[in-house]
């Protein structure tokens, strides 16, 4: 089952984040999703459900005089960098400071779309790389490189700079792939409670479901006009934390169209943010999302792990 990190722009959707102040939304709109977020703290960091030997990953990145730092890591030790400011954009060999890829450009502020490809072990390792859709490298790596799977990626974001337009995934990635927030007409709780002093949901029991409807109009705004290809659907939770000992560990990824439901998957909390399997085809009727598809199909999560962390 494909696993796809997806942050149409949103600094929250990080399983570590490192100082307090963000934007959701930066000065500079990016494209297709209009989304960034920038701020004046320092790190963002994803950790991936487990070391991959081969990944797909892009981003945007807007540099209006600072650096955005982008850096591939295993078991604490980063491995490629990605260093980006408003006039350089170099690839980087973290492990012995050598450099890929350098270029040098002379106007300001500047968008840096950035796609990459990595394969490590002993079967054909290589990169690829592609920068504002121009491919920029592709090698076979022959140094000690090949040796280090990734186990989590990095941001360095300070301010004057932004993100926007992340997807990381353990299969393909197309060059031309975006994302966006799926817009929400209604939610629907099961055995949850609002909380208006946080905005939280709590549950303190399993099988709990919260329901989301999507507004297919303004998906079909944000989407705009040549009928673009839905390659998934990915269902994510932020913050997920409890203000009592009883923790929620995991969900159970739901979709329901008029009475029937089914299950997609059940995948773990990482870190207080919940990424689920994506979902890259509608199960009621085994063919890829379609725009319309949204009209009848409601998706849900599910309390599937819960564990009381008092002392005994």
């Amino acid at each position: 089952m494909t696993w796809k990190y997806l942050n149409p722009g949103d600094c929250r959707l990080f399983t570590t984040i490192y100082g307090t102040n963000y934007v959701d939304e930066f000065g500079y709109a990016a494209p297709v999703t209009h989304k960034m977020f920038g701020n004046a703290s320092y790190e963002r960091r994803i950790k991936l459900p487990a070391a991959l030997s081969e990944l797909w990953f892009t981003f945007t990145a807007f540099c209006c005089w600072a650096t955005v730092d982008m850096r591939l890591v295993n078991n604490g030790s980063n491995t490629v960098q990605v260093y980006a400011n408003s006039t350089i954009i170099e690839i980087r060999n973290a492990r012995n400071g050598g450099v890929f890829y350098s270029k040098q450009v002379n106007s300001a502020p500047r968008l840096w779309r950035v796609w990459g490809h990595i394969r490590s072990g002993t079967d054909d390792p290589f990169i690829e790389v592609y920068v504002n859709n121009e491919l920029v490298l592709s090698q076979p790596i022959t140094s000690t490189l090949k040796n280090y799977c990734t186990d989590e990626l990095f941001w360095w974001v300070p301010a004057y700079s932004a993100l926007s337009d992340i997807i990381v995934s353990d299969a393909p990635i197309d060059l031309n792939e975006h994302c966006a927030f799926l817009p929400i007409k209604q939610t629907s709780i099961n055995g949850w409670q609002f909380n208006t002093s946080n905005n939280k949901y709590t549950t303190d029991s399993t099988g709990k479901t919260i329901w989301q409807t999507v507004d297919k109009t303004e998906l079909a705004s944000i989407l705009g006009e040549g009928n673009p290809t839905i390659t998934a659907v990915v269902p994510q939770a932020y913050d997920v934390s409890s203000d009592t000992t009883l923790v929620i560990n995991g969900f159970t990824t739901q979709l329901r169209q008029g009475n029937t439901v089914v299950d997609h998957s059940e995948d773990s909390i990482n870190s207080a943010l919940f990424t689920a399997s994506a979902i890259t085809t509608n199960p009621f009727t085994n063919a890829p999302w379609t725009l319309n598809d949204f009209d009848n199909v409601d998706f849900g999560l599910t309390s599937a792990k819960i564990t009381d962390n008092a002392d005994d």
